[in-house]
């Protein structure tokens, strides 16, 4: 089973069986045809996919990549189904995406959005160098370097406003802004960073007075 986001294409790479056989088959073996490749949204009735996959040559094996568009991944559990026509060149198989992000995804919560608490802040007191991390939103996995970050804080459960100061880059990944004592006047402070090509990072700050 594989995890991705509601309503974002998405490509699935995995092995597919040579029929008859223990090898994965190769872009030799087969050449995807129109029904080949199925795919059920919410245990709808089957289509064709969008796109049939290709083959991505790796040693003496192969991964086939499908490519699922934006409208294949609207649904709470994908299903593709591989059954090659008669004579069949590959085994059946097929696999599951459920998904997240979205009120109709399988899982509501957005996981490529951080969310984080921390104490040990005063009340209306500046707080230089704080530090936070941007992840790239291709993958939702890897540290986003270069970014140009914009920076918002929502106080008490007010709307979200922007931060005094602008955040800079330390590296690897890690990001740092100088918080005014008017970013942080107030006992709760929610922080969203936010960059294009990174995951929203979000920072709760329970303050003391």
């Amino acid at each position: 089973m594989f995890l991705s986001k509601y309503g974002v294409a998405r490509h699935i790479r995995i092995p597919v069986p040579k029929a008859g056989s223990a090898a994965h088959a190769v872009s030799a073996d087969w050449t995807p045809a129109a029904g080949d490749v199925k795919i059920s949204k919410d245990g709808g009735t089957a289509a064709n996919v969008t796109n049939l996959p290709t083959a991505i040559a790796m040693g003496n094996s192969a991964l086939w990549d499908f490519s699922l568009t934006a409208t294949e991944m609207e649904a709470a559990q994908v299903n593709v189904t591989v059954a090659d026509s008669a004579t069949k060149a590959v085994d059946d198989t097929g696999f599951v995406i459920e998904t997240y992000g979205h009120a109709s995804a399988q899982h509501a919560f957005d996981l490529g959005t951080a969310a984080h608490v921390q104490e040990g802040f005063k009340k209306n007191t500046a707080f230089n160098n704080f530090e936070f991390e941007m992840i790239d939103s291709s993958n939702h996995l890897s540290e986003k370097t270069g970014l140009t970050v914009s920076a918002e804080r929502s106080i008490d459960g007010g709307a979200y406003a922007s931060c005094t100061n602008s955040p800079a880059e330390v590296g690897n990944g890690t990001y740092k802004i100088n918080l005014s004592a008017a970013d942080l006047n107030g006992s709760s402070i929610t922080l969203r960073f936010t960059a294009t090509g990174a995951d929203v990072t979000k920072i709760t700050i329970k303050t003391s007075d």
